[in-house]
């Protein structure tokens, strides 16, 4: 199994709460279905996000592997 870094998860899971934000999500918080393109493979992942500004964090699952983001911002465009 081919590992990815930290944060090339971490931009994924960042783009992919951004991108489910924009679509008319009330808050970034919660439990999300997150995926990872990397080329013609998809890789799902669960993704929690939690707290708000400079306290906003995610945490990415692998089955039972957890992995949090060292940081993470949100700008609405």
């Amino acid at each position: 199994m081919r590992k990815y870094s930290k944060s090339t998860i971490a931009l994924a899971a960042i783009l992919t709460g951004v991108g489910a934000f924009a679509a008319g999500a009330d808050s970034l918080e919660g439990r999300w279905d997150a995926t990872l393109n990397v080329k013609t493979v998809v890789i799902p992942f669960r993704l929690d996000i939690s707290g708000s500004g400079a306290g906003l964090k995610g945490t990415l699952y692998n089955g039972d592997d957890k992995e949090f983001t060292t940081s993470a911002t949100f700008k609405e465009v």
